[in-house]
């Protein structure tokens, strides 16, 4: 079979870079909610580059279907920002949450009243201060641009392309132009937006979901849950600006609490809640309400600020706890649900790659800019979260660590464990490598005795010595590859960075 032309959003590394500087930054978690739904309604400049929050409704799957975009968007802001399945009322009253259909059609009605720009709007994308390219470089992009404009008007059918979405599914199933746009470093910088439709739409019931049966016309306002009046929202606009403002709210009862839950799953290894993104009727019972509401409070209290919340918890004595095992305490609490000890946190793909670069030395430590390759041909040695995301194939490694699908929101990382991760932690060529690196890097410290040689590699990658035991199963796996005329010191630091006491955070 012919395989799937890589599926890439070129400029999606400003919205990345826009959500790493609001966490570093501490912006108020208000504040990211409101530019992420209506940044282009705040009266910021053009050339702002926090324009490139409007990511979040931007940098979509890439769909065909308006309805499907609008639905996509209900389901990301709902499960992510307010832990509700709204989207699951689209064909009916929702079976388990009081949301009835009209409020899932008066939010479609406030998505589906906003577009991204086609492509010949694309000159209206707000442009992001960036190094200037050489002119060398400009050059070169803009005569290869123009060779593959001129191959994609040809394809472009004018009775088969039906709207903006279609026209711009299109253009980046070529492949090409987006190869060049993501890769040339002379392509300019662009925030991915969206932008007002001319006139808002009027939303109607669809019954059953079907957009040819269509029922009652319906305001656009908000969930009748969170707002009982639910007064409708502007006529003249969208109304995602007061969508956002009622998300954002402090009256709010869920907003706040559903961030709050997300930091302490991230920080202590369990959630209170276990279904961060549903908080209804189907979710799971908060372990612990009270503890849940102070800090969805005092979250509130100090101006939404994360750092605040990160201090609040990390400087707690339930976080500093040891991982240890009481057998007492076990009995009675089995599964850790009081907290009774730490949880042991084993760390996703892309941490456990940095750790090892960072071991070895060998981490690049840029930081925002454009999506760099990972794997392949000279990959990149930037943090992870740099790397560039093929939307239709996720690479066979990341995969077979879990990785999640780039198609749609993920509240947690599934942790299994299988043949393919020891295989990857074995045999492949970046770990070989980096233990080397790692061993090389320590050179020059490294004392004349092998016993002290791996005291280094011991107190370097684990921050501790080698207990006796240890010592001498490494001193006869030693002797045996001495033998072989093999350095045993690489193969020593590959196991090390490749055990349980590495790849757990206890």
């Amino acid at each position: 079979t012919r395989p799937a032309i890589p599926q890439y959003y070129p400029y999606a590394f400003t919205y990345r870079d826009y959500v790493i500087n609001a966490f570093n930054n501490d912006k108020p978690y208000d504040q990211f909610i409101r530019e992420q739904l209506a940044a282009d309604l705040l009266g910021m400049s053009e050339d702002d580059p926090d324009q490139a929050a409007l990511g979040l409704i931007a940098v979509t799957p890439m769909l065909t279907n308006p309805h499907d975009f609008a639905d996509d968007m209900i389901d990301t802001v709902s499960r992510g920002l307010l832990g509700l399945t709204v989207a699951c009322a689209r064909c009916h009253d929702h079976k388990f949450e009081p949301i009835p259909t009209a409020d899932y059609y008066s939010l479609y009605g406030v998505f589906r009243s906003i577009e991204k720009p086609a492509p010949e709007d694309f000159e209206a994308y707000p442009l992001i201060q960036a190094e200037a390219p050489s002119a060398a470089q400009q050059e070169e992009f803009e005569t290869e641009k123009a060779k593959i404009d001129k191959k994609i008007q040809a394809a472009l059918k004018s009775k088969r392309i039906i709207g903006a979405q279609r026209k711009e599914s299109d253009i980046l199933q070529q492949g090409e132009m987006t190869r060049l746009v993501t890769f040339n470093p002379g392509a300019p910088t662009r925030a991915i937006v969206v932008k007002e439709t001319n006139k808002p739409l009027s939303p109607q019931i669809f019954l059953r979901g079907e957009p040819d049966t269509r029922g009652e016309r319906v305001p656009r306002r908000f969930l009748k849950l969170l707002d009982p009046e639910q007064q409708p929202f502007p006529e003249d606009n969208s109304g995602r600006l007061a969508l956002a403002e009622k998300i954002a709210s402090p009256e709010n009862p869920l907003t706040a609490r559903v961030f709050v839950n997300r930091v302490w799953g991230l920080l202590l290894g369990s959630y209170l809640v276990n279904t961060p993104s549903d908080f209804g009727l189907q979710g799971s019972q908060p372990t612990h309400p009270e503890l849940l509401d102070w800090l969805a409070r005092d979250f509130i209290r100090n101006g939404w600020s994360r750092k605040h919340l990160v201090r609040t918890i990390v400087t707690s004595r339930t976080y500093q706890q040891s991982s240890t095992v009481r057998s007492d305490a076990s009995e009675v609490d089995p599964e850790n649900l009081l907290y009774h000890r730490a949880n042991l946190k084993r760390m996703s793909f892309e941490q456990l790659r940095d750790s090892i670069l960072a071991m070895s030395g060998q981490l690049d430590p840029r930081v925002l800019g454009r999506s760099e390759q990972l794997w392949g041909d000279n990959p990149s040695r930037r943090r992870a979260i740099y790397g560039l995301v093929n939307r239709i194939e996720i690479d066979p490694t990341m995969r077979a660590f879990d990785f999640p699908t780039p198609t749609a929101s993920a509240d947690r990382r599934t942790e299994n464990i299988v043949p393919q991760q020891a295989l990857f932690a074995l045999n492949s060529s970046f770990v070989n490598h980096q233990s080397r690196y790692l061993v090389e890097s320590l050179s020059p410290e490294m004392p004349e005795q092998f016993e002290d040689q791996v005291a280094v590699l011991y107190q370097h990658i684990y921050q501790r010595q080698p207990s006796p035991f240890e010592q001498t199963r490494i001193g006869r796996f030693a002797e045996l590859m001495q033998k072989r005329n093999t350095d045993p010191l690489p193969l020593i630091a590959q196991s090390l960075l490749i055990s349980n006491e590495f790849i757990y955070v206890d």
